[in-house]
């Protein structure tokens, strides 16, 4: 039996996702992708519902009418009960406090439920993907910038304030470089595409290193995508190479501090540049494998997202049709 049909959006610093699910089976009935905006709170909502208005358009139209919630997994800092996001360094070139869930309450009528990206891609896996059947794993994926999160008993563990789970704010370098947060020697200065591809591009133009991607690095209005980098290893581009070991070495080191500290059976590994690029993805995890504690080393599985690109939007929209579940349509 198919449905219910809930929304689910990925809201990320490079492109914002959006899918109808069919809450039965995690199916993606319809999908559209957009540009995130480099920069403001405004610009972002209007793509948020430029994406949200475009994927009910391209649906069936009995799956149209059947539409029940919204649920949004934003690359930041939420408040859940007031639908607002609270810090987001890698959205609109850094926002705060922006209302999400009215304004697209009063667009489309339905209930709005928010969450952090990684949140819900975590619960996407938990529910149809890698982590399925899983009592107690941990999410990690790379992009703009690292965002994590702690799963138990199909449950994200959120923590006194909702935030547990920020690996990629967890120091891997005392005093080292200065992370979108603020802080200083976070994972995310090291090993998010952010910072790998800001390390290239300074190589390139302070340091006179040549790439197959110099082109791309020295012009501002492009982006480096993970399957350009895919392409530059293929092509032996020793910066690129360099770089993605380096990358790896510190994301390694941050999954150390996540087996040691939490324990997990299993660490699910996502986002575009790990799906892409298997030299970060068997570097972290060697180096994790190597430092950690031995017998918890031994027993913990490190593995790709089984959803890749969709986990967000299933685990969004999962979190939308769970929280209607729960508490009622009338979530606005």
């Amino acid at each position: 039996m198919a449905g219910p049909y809930t929304i689910g959006v990925d809201v990320g610093g490079t492109k914002i996702l959006a899918g109808i699910i069919d809450g039965s089976s995690g199916a993606v009935v319809s999908l559209y992708k957009i540009a995130s905006p480099p920069v403001g709170a405004e610009p972002m909502m209007e793509a948020i519902t430029e994406a949200c208005d475009q994927v009910i358009k391209l649906a069936p139209e009995d799956v149209q009418a059947q539409v029940q919630a919204i649920g949004l997994g934003l690359a930041g800092q939420v408040d859940r009960e007031n639908g607002i996001l609270l810090f987001a360094p890698n959205l609109g070139g850094g926002v705060s406090n922006v209302a999400i869930r009215q304004p697209l309450h009063d667009r489309f009528s339905l209930p709005i439920v928010l969450g952090n990206d990684v949140e819900v891609a975590a619960l996407g896996e938990a529910s149809f993907g890698a982590g399925k059947g899983n009592d107690n794993f941990a999410c990690v994926f790379v992009g703009t910038g690292i965002g994590g999160a702690l799963m138990r008993n199909g449950e994200r563990v959120a923590g006194a304030t909702g935030t547990a789970g920020e690996i990629g704010h967890i120091i891997v370098k005392a005093g080292g470089r200065k992370c979108g947060c603020g802080g200083e020697g976070h994972l995310e200065a090291y090993a998010s595409r952010t910072a790998m591809v800001l390390t290239m591009k300074k190589a390139v133009e302070e340091k006179g290193r040549r790439s197959v991607l110099e082109p791309i690095l020295r012009d501002p209005n492009q982006r480096v995508k993970s399957r350009a980098l895919f392409n530059a290893i293929a092509e032996r581009d020793t910066l690129v190479i360099e770089t993605m070991l380096e990358g790896g070495y510190y994301l390694g080191l941050g999954l150390i501090s996540l087996i040691n500290l939490y324990n997990p059976s299993l660490i699910v590994l996502g986002g575009g540049v790990i799906d892409r690029v298997d030299l970060l993805y068997t570097t972290a995890v060697n180096e994790a494998k190597k430092g950690a504690l031995r017998v918890p080393a031994q027993q913990v599985q490190i593995v790709k997202s089984a959803l890749g690109d969709q986990s967000g939007i299933v685990g969004a929209a999962v979190m939308a049709a769970r929280t209607i579940a729960s508490s009622g349509p009338s979530l606005a």
